[in-house]
């Protein structure tokens, strides 16, 4: 049965594009102001709900229940924000917060160790783990979001890492299961060619979902298998975690709300400058910006994945990786103001 998850999800796509778009619920122009990069509108914002539903027919069982009910509240919270109801950005980050930590606690979930020692040191304490973990998540799940503002970016990104773990034999609640793991990856490559093609959008709920399934699977096989370096988690989940924190410190450096969205993140200067100086269609520019940010962390994803136990190179990717996205970054914004 679980073989024709991904043609049922083909299925239940064009379904809830012709309900959706009908009915013109949940609907995005292309993303919110600050997203404008195509010219389609009336894209339906269900990435979330395709998501939540293929990882829930490979994976669901009785002794999972709690995870799948987490996820479903935190569905439901991207829904809410999709649909505007929850305006303020407070608001959001306050309910992510409380419900990643609720199910922390109750699942008792914990990092086993970070490599840094002070950390480490505090990590001994049960509310001080919990309250690092949910922060850490709560960092991923809105950087995740950020990433969004490309078709295809955030679904990529997190391809990217379930290829990279088919390639690891792993101790792990869920992905040990290859086969499940195979059959969910073939279900995000065909939202992932609806994304591609501008039919439809992750949206809040999407990158939420997205986020938290490989957040908390990542956090399980790292505490589950010794043989890999926490550094190598880190560097996995890195580009969406370091584009947030990045966009704070820019935003007070200049005077603005880091909660305020804007269109200087990197993804978007990307395609700015495939856009206005090659002058490919917005589409195209799109597709080509996304494309590059997903090669070059292919690229980082490899090199690490081939020397899995060594931190010190996981460090020094991560800090190359850093160095490059702030060079490359202060270079497309300077041409940006030049235009």
């Amino acid at each position: 049965m679980k073989v024709y998850i991904p043609l049922i999800i083909i299925i239940i796509t064009f379904l809830l594009k012709y309900i959706f778009e009908k009915n013109n619920y949940v609907m995005s122009n292309s993303g919110d102001a600050h997203q404008h990069f195509i010219n389609k509108s009336n894209v339906p914002l269900i990435g979330g709900f395709l998501v939540l539903s293929s990882f829930i027919m490979v994976y669901f069982n009785e002794n999972n229940f709690l995870f799948f009910l987490f996820l479903i509240f935190l569905f439901l919270l991207g829904i809410i924000s999709d649909s505007k109801k929850i305006q303020s950005a407070k608001f959001r980050l306050f309910f992510q917060f409380l419900i990643i930590l609720i199910y922390i606690v109750f699942a008792d979930i914990r990092l086993s160790g970070t490599g840094v020692l002070i950390l480490d040191d505090y990590n001994k304490y049960d509310i001080f783990n919990y309250l690092f973990v949910s922060f850490c998540l709560l960092i991923l799940i809105n950087g995740s979001n950020f990433i969004d503002g490309l078709n295809g970016l955030c679904l990529g990104y997190y391809l990217l890492i379930l290829l990279f773990l088919l390639s690891i034999d792993i101790n792990n609640t869920l992905f040990s299961d290859n086969l499940g793991l195979i059959i969910f990856g073939i279900s995000l490559i065909v939202l992932l060619i609806f994304n591609f093609s501008n039919q439809i959008f992750m949206g809040d709920n999407g990158s939420y979902i997205l986020a938290m399934i490989f957040g908390f699977n990542l956090i399980d096989i790292y505490n589950n298998n010794n043989f890999i370096s926490p550094f190598y988690i880190i560097l996995l989940l890195w580009y969406p975690c370091f584009e947030l924190l990045f966009s704070i410190i820019r935003k007070f450096n200049f005077g603005n709300s880091p909660l305020d969205p804007d269109t200087n993140h990197l993804h978007q200067l990307i395609f700015f400058l495939i856009s206005k100086k090659y002058k490919l269609k917005k589409i195209i520019s799109n597709n080509l910006a996304s494309l590059i940010l997903l090669t070059y962390n292919f690229a980082i994803f490899y090199l690490a994945y081939k020397n899995i136990s060594h931190s010190q190179l996981q460090i020094i990717l991560f800090i190359l990786s850093i160095i490059i996205y702030c060079f490359v970054y202060l270079k497309l914004l300077n041409w940006k103001k030049n235009q």
